[in-house]
């Protein structure tokens, strides 16, 4: 009977210790303003309701819808996969927009396509590189923004046009230098054909063009709530050493279109800065 409430004595004494732990923890954290489980920040607006006309661009044909076993793999059911060619005509210029939407998870790891592409039979010709995109930015205010928490930068403002009630509305965009990540591919079918594809990533706010950046800025101990969106453009050449060139002008001229409007979608950063602010309010 000694050993048996002995047993039971170091039980309870361990599950007191365990508990104490975890509350000092707890209690640790919120001193140092941690917060090691991430809320999540769901879209405004579905990602499909983006306009199909972006400045000059158009959209062709339907958007591409997933099956399920690719919704799994892809790790979300908020995407969209459009095709846009400049005034709707593919020869004048022609990009794949697939733009996908993560939240509520813990240190998600992107799809990028040096993985995917590899593994649908395409070759990776060269290692990736990050280019910096030149964005026509004369549109956009640089100082009427708030402030972001971590970078003390002010967001740059946009005025989008509803295309139906052609209400405007003023759109926070994302702080950062504007550059993504392209890799050129080849189709062992098609060995004539360069597929390049290129991605950058809006993480709480902020862009960077590599998935590693992504955990930096949405899983940040002192970020409260999480997201983040890849948005990728794929374009296909038939050979010529002009062709990256040319594909990255495209590239450019797209995202500037579309940024606004996607941020319009996206979760609304300044407000959730705002939130987390004051610990502990209702999400």
């Amino acid at each position: 009977m000694r050993v048996e409430s002995g047993f039971r004595a170091a039980f309870v004494v361990t599950c007191l210790t365990l508990l104490a732990g975890a509350i000092g923890f707890r209690a640790f954290a919120l001193a140092v303003n941690a917060w090691l489980l991430k809320e999540p920040a769901p879209l405004r607006a579905p990602l499909s309701t983006i306009p199909t006309t972006l400045g000059q661009w158009r959209a062709v044909g339907p958007d591409t819808l997933l099956n399920d076993a690719m919704v799994e793999a892809l790790g979300t059911k908020f995407y969209l996969n459009r095709n846009y060619a400049i005034d709707g005509d593919p020869a004048k210029g022609f990009l794949q927009l697939h733009i996908a939407f993560y939240t509520g998870l813990i240190d998600r790891v992107p799809h990028i396509p040096e993985r995917c592409f590899v593994a649908g039979g395409l070759v990776q010709r060269a290692p990736p590189q990050q280019r910096p995109l030149a964005i026509d930015r004369s549109g956009w205010s640089e100082e009427a923004g708030p402030v972001n928490l971590a970078t003390g930068e002010r967001y740059p403002m946009a005025t989008v046009r509803d295309p139906i009630t052609l209400e405007e509305h003023d759109v926070h965009l994302p702080i950062g230098e504007t550059a993504f990540t392209v890799i050129e591919f080849q189709d062992p079918a098609h060995p004539e054909m360069r597929l390049l594809g290129g991605y950058l990533f809006i993480a709480n706010g902020r862009l960077t063009p590599s998935a590693g950046g992504v955990r930096g800025l949405s899983y940040s101990l002192s970020e409260r709530f999480a997201y983040f969106a890849k948005v990728q453009f794929t374009g296909q050449y038939r050979g010529g050493d002009g062709s990256g060139a040319q594909y990255e002008a495209l590239v450019a001229d797209l995202l500037r279109e579309l940024l606004p409007y996607l941020m319009q979608r996206l979760p609304d950063w300044p407000e959730y800065e705002a939130r987390t602010r004051i610990r502990g309010t209702n999400s």
